[in-house]
């Protein structure tokens, strides 16, 4: 199917194609701002609220002549009317699109996902134990930030790398003992750290550094699996 593209690095992605993501998505963004201008002074006009708003500095004035006040577009929507406003205008982006480059990864026997788009909001998500638990969820996610970006088109790019690296560092791994030992003599030396706190932290990384897990992409048979599965699920999805 071809949905998961498979890079040699992650770095080649960082370089190469995250940077044309982030530009293309940022004119969007300042497009959708300034559909979302003119709807809201349309809304404004409409709705009758800068005309109300005047009303009110001109009584305003009356009694207190020498009291400043603030024209119609330097005041807020209230609540009431923030919400007025977006059910109306809720579809302002429908005929835009942004690009989330998704990028698929494993620890061990587990998977992960996260937005490298920038300016997304998506962030890192996992684990889970299983690909199709994870492609429902990226279902998921993408159909509620239609709502965030105003109904906008929010296509994925999947990709993956051919990278497989222990998870642990060498330099940790050749010497485990020595590297907890390290971090030890620092927290004893942090009086504000409690110790309660010093001891649940020293056995996180101990646990940590004795993982023999490898961290890297998802392999041709996972991502065909997971493009199986996330084109089922979008398919049977209303």
């Amino acid at each position: 199917m071809g949905l998961v593209q498979i890079y040699d690095t992650q770095e080649e992605v960082l370089q190469r194609v995250r940077q044309v993501v982030y530009e293309s998505n940022l004119k969007t963004r300042e497009t959708l701002e300034s559909l979302t201008k003119a709807a809201m002074s349309e809304y404004r006009e409409k709705s009758g609220f800068d005309e109300r708003w005047i009303r009110r500095n001109e009584e305003f004035k009356k009694k207190k002549p020498w009291a400043s006040t603030f024209p119609p577009n330097m005041v807020h929507l209230s609540d009431d009317e923030q919400k007025n406003f977006k059910e109306q205008y809720h579809d302002l982006g429908k005929d835009l699109e942004l690009t989330v480059l998704v990028h698929l990864s494993a620890v061990g026997d587990e998977y992960n996902f996260d937005d490298v788009s920038g300016g997304i909001g998506i962030g890192f998500v996992g684990p889970y134990k299983d690909i199709s638990s994870m492609a429902l969820d990226i279902k998921d996610i993408l159909q509620q930030l239609k709502g965030k970006f105003s109904g906008a088109k929010l296509t994925p790019a999947f990709y993956t790398t051919k990278e497989n690296k222990p998870l642990v560092p060498e330099e940790i791994s050749s010497d485990v003992d020595g590297w907890l030992n390290g971090i030890a003599q620092e927290m004893q030396e942090d009086d504000d750290l409690p110790e309660e706190a010093k001891t649940s932290i020293y056995e996180e990384l101990r646990e940590f550094a004795s993982s023999k897990d490898r961290y890297g992409g998802l392999t041709e048979a996972e991502c065909a699996e997971f493009e199986r599965l996330f084109c089922q699920q979008a398919t049977n999805t209303p």
